[in-house]
């Protein structure tokens, strides 16, 4: 699917309303433009705020509201662009409400179809096709045609991921029609490749192809090259499930020679992945093998979890095929791990997909009976108005009251469906949480049996010190299990039952472990790189804090110094060690990892002979 980019600036001089002098204004709009830059094409988004920040002191300055309109709108794409969706709707509509305090329709237009983006994002489709017909409305109502066109082509995206595929293809249409009209040929490109993946969504490969190829023709008039590239790649799919593999792979491959493929990573992994199906079913086997394990290796590294998982299926099933049994288990391991970290996710989508698309057909058939209700009334109402006034007063007010009971039970009806659908979600989140905890208890145990098993000492250290990453994630998936709650954790619990275990673990050292912490439930996205962090940090004060000691104390403190921001501190009383001897260990690797999930950032202070203290400032996201 392709989404048109709807973030210009204005496109008639007169609509600047300017009040400062036209140097200042222009400096403005230069500190924008160079904020834009820095976001789209550098990805430098502390750079981006920075010049954004400065259009909004000169526009306060002179001042000039449409500056500070334009700020408002570019720092809602800069948080897009960092996926802070939350903040990118606010943002956006502070845009919104400057344009309609200016009565700026183009600009209102921007802001609107703006925030449905950042909520399509957000998979809140509702809220999305909501912003995407009032834009629709306010470009209709002013004449904005170019605006009409954005609109149109979001509100396509919008119905087209909740798979109302009649919706989207009346969208792309009129919004292909409106660019045909204008001789936008990028817009015609684009609207002709999303009419091609409802195509395809819908099975309908043949009718895909062709739409495809119009995309591509198009691209290669413009010389679009990351249009060109998804040309090939949406050919190349179709061509594979029409079972034209020989075709499919001259589509790839002429993906993969375009000059511009090896910027965008996913494409090249894509690309690479699905020529190597293709090459598998021709029997080209070589081939196939290094495109899947270099398709696999780029998506891995971008982390694209779609990508990883159906390089793991593809290579399962290539090792099957060359009764290479080892390797092709290891993959389909590999894929079923990685799968069911996914079920949550996918059950959650489709919940909300077929949610949203029930709340639409049920205003359609409001919107309808309604409509021909109101017909009829008038009808019977101008009829019986002939005979007598009474008659007609008795027989609007039995049809109101029709209509209200008719409302109340279509509001019932509506209400136990849904009540359906949300304990049906529960029932099925619950039993993945089920299935994970008792995989990752079982995953544990066997590991613990064959640490127990190894003779060397090294070994057997390592495998402990996955089977406490693995018990770490198991109990996570316990407490949210026993607690009932599907999205978030009680810390304060997790780390009781954690300290209990890595202490029973240990019953040769005299270690306290001092736990100082609030009632805190945090969400799982949270939850899990900070359980991870505490493992790695205790693990490791067990293990070489109180060497050549009999004992000592951990303390484990965390507390919230401003709302939605914690601090973890983890300190003890051991031997201490150079900071520079944590580089390049697993455990500091994974600390690294995780705090950058985080997006926080952690200190630490240590030396030969003082206590140990680790630091970690993050933020809880609602």
């Amino acid at each position: 699917m392709k989404v048109l980019v709807f973030a210009q600036i204005f496109s008639d001089e007169q609509d600047l309303k300017l009040t400062g002098n036209l140097a200042d204004t222009g400096q403005v709009l230069s500190f924008i433009n160079a904020a834009r830059f820095e976001c789209d094409e550098k990805k430098n988004y502390r750079q981006a705020k920075l010049y954004a920040d400065s259009a909004y002191k000169l526009s306060a300055k002179i001042p000039w509201k449409l500056g500070i309109l334009l700020h408002w709108n570019t720092y809602g794409l800069i948080s897009r662009a960092q996926s802070r969706y939350a903040d990118a709707i606010e943002y956006h509509g502070f845009a919104l409400e400057l344009a309609l305090e200016l009565e700026n329709e183009e600009q209102q237009v921007i802001a609107l179809n703006n925030i449905a983006t950042a909520y399509r994002r957000t998979d809140n489709y509702l809220s999305a096709i909501k912003y995407h017909v009032h834009a629709l409305n306010v470009s209709d109502s002013a004449g904005l045609t170019e605006s009409k066109m954005y609109a149109l082509n979001g509100l396509g995206n919008s119905y087209l991921a909740i798979r109302n595929y009649d919706e989207a293809l009346k969208s792309f249409n009129a919004a292909f029609d409106i660019a045909r009209k204008t001789e936008n040929i990028e817009s015609q490109a684009i609207n002709l490749n999303n009419i091609g993946d409802v195509c395809y969504q819908q099975q309908n490969y043949q009718e895909a192809l062709y739409y495809y190829q119009e995309s591509l023709a198009k691209n290669l008039i413009l010389n679009s090259k990351e249009g060109i590239v998804i040309s090939y790649i949406s050919l190349g799919k179709a061509a594979s499930m029409q079972e034209d593999y020989a075709l499919a792979i001259n589509y790839f491959e002429k993906s993969l020679a375009v000059d511009t493929i090896s910027e965008n990573k996913l494409y090249e992994a894509t690309a690479l992945i699905e020529s190597g199906l293709a090459k598998l079913k021709l029997g080209e086997f070589s081939p196939a093998e290094f495109d899947l394990l270099k398709g696999l290796s780029l998506s891995v590294q971008i982390k694209s979890k779609q990508n990883t998982i159906t390089a793991y299926r593809y290579l399962s099933e290539f090792y099957l095929f060359k009764n290479d049994f080892e390797k092709a288990y290891y993959y389909e391991h590999q894929f079923n791990l990685l799968k069911d970290s996914l079920i949550s996710e996918e059950i959650q989508r489709n919940t909300h997909r077929l949610q949203v698309n029930f709340e639409l057909d049920q205003k359609k058939k409001e919107i309808k009976t309604l409509t021909e209700l109101n017909q009829n009334d008038q009808i019977r109402w101008w009829r019986r108005f002939l005979y007598t006034v009474i008659i007609g007063i008795i027989l609007l007010g039995a049809t109101i009251m029709f209509l209200v009971y008719r409302m109340i039970r279509s509001k019932n009806i509506a209400n136990l469906q849904l009540r359906r659908l949300l304990n049906e979600k529960e029932t099925l989140i619950a039993e993945v949480h089920h299935r994970v905890k008792n995989n990752l208890a079982l995953i544990a145990g066997l590991i613990q049996l064959q640490s127990n098993n190894k003779e060397n000492e090294t070994e057997s250290k390592a495998l402990d010190e996955i089977y406490n990453r693995v018990y770490t994630f198991s109990l996570i998936y316990e407490n949210l299990y026993d607690s009932g709650d599907f999205d978030r954790i009680d810390f304060k619990i997790f780390l009781k039952k954690y300290i209990q275990t890595i202490a029973a673990e240990n019953q040769k050292s005299f270690i306290d472990v001092f736990l100082e912490i609030h009632d805190v439930h945090f969400q799982l996205r949270t939850a899990v790189p900070l359980a991870l962090i505490c493992n790695e940090l205790v693990s490791n004060c067990y293990q070489h804090a109180f060497q050549g000691r009999e004992g000592g104390e951990i303390h484990i403190t965390l507390q919230s110094y401003e709302p939605k921001k914690w601090k973890l501190e983890i300190k003890d009383n051991g031997v201490g060690f150079r900071k520079n001897s944590k580089k390049n260990t697993t455990g500091f690797s994974i600390i690294d990892i995780y705090t950058q999930q985080l997006g926080a950032e952690y200190t630490f202070f240590s030396s030969i002979g003082y206590e140990t203290i680790f630091q970690l400032l993050f933020t809880e996201n609602a």
